[in-house]
């Protein structure tokens, strides 16, 4: 658990660490000085993608007491083993599995605020050939009322994560998974890609303008 926690937070810190070195750095430059906004701009689009890239953390049990599901196959196929590259323990199966009568199969997570959501990665059932190969994600502030945010395509075999990136990113408390098609049983693991809360708003501005644009 607290590797799991290093390895979550450590990127956030050394951004910031980093962040502070460049403004320091410059600070005493005038704005218009020849090539100082060129070379903000350089080195802020390099950080952009590695940044709109973090995973929540639903792999690493963040968010273990925040998922529920329309139904599951049975204790040992709960929402538990929904978490991205989770393996099979204790005959616990490596994925969360709908039950065979779930007409409408859905895995949602909720968050204590609300998060900028930016894509979802998911990954069919480790342990048998069991994965989703259409999805729909939905997104809502209250857990009752829910918006569409698009349908996307899923996996082709139950190992490969992929990942689907949402045309603009979705402020959010809840996020909800909804299988339309699958190979074999409604199975997945997934997680979702965010833009955390505490990064200087000019990184986040730039952001989003990348999907805007």
């Amino acid at each position: 658990m607290l590797w799991n926690i290093i390895n979550k937070s450590f990127p956030i810190f050394f951004f910031n660490i980093w962040w502070c070195y460049i403004y320091f750095k410059l600070k005493d430059y005038p704005i218009d000085s020849n090539g100082i906004k060129e070379y903000i701009n350089t080195i802020v689009t390099k950080k952009i993608n590695v940044i709109s890239d973090y995973f929540l953390g639903i792999q690493y049990g963040d968010f273990d007491d925040r998922i529920r599901a329309s139904s599951e196959y049975n204790s040992n196929h709960s929402v538990k083993g929904c978490k991205l590259n989770k393996i099979m323990e204790n005959s616990h199966s490596s994925a969360w599995c709908a039950s065979s009568s779930d007409k409408n199969p859905w895995i949602e997570v909720s968050f204590p605020e609300n998060y900028l959501i930016t894509g979802v990665s998911i990954q069919g059932r480790g342990d048998s050939d069991q994965y989703v190969t259409k999805f729909r994600v939905l997104y809502s502030s209250d857990g009752i009322n829910y918006l569409n945010i698009s349908e996307f395509e899923g996996n082709s075999n139950n190992t490969k994560v992929v990942k689907r990136q949402f045309s603009i990113p979705i402020y959010a408390k809840y996020i909800r998974i909804q299988i339309l098609e699958y190979h074999n049983h409604p199975s997945l693991r997934f997680d979702l890609h965010y833009i955390p809360n505490n990064i200087p708003d000019l990184i986040k501005n730039k952001i989003l303008n990348k999907f805007i644009c």
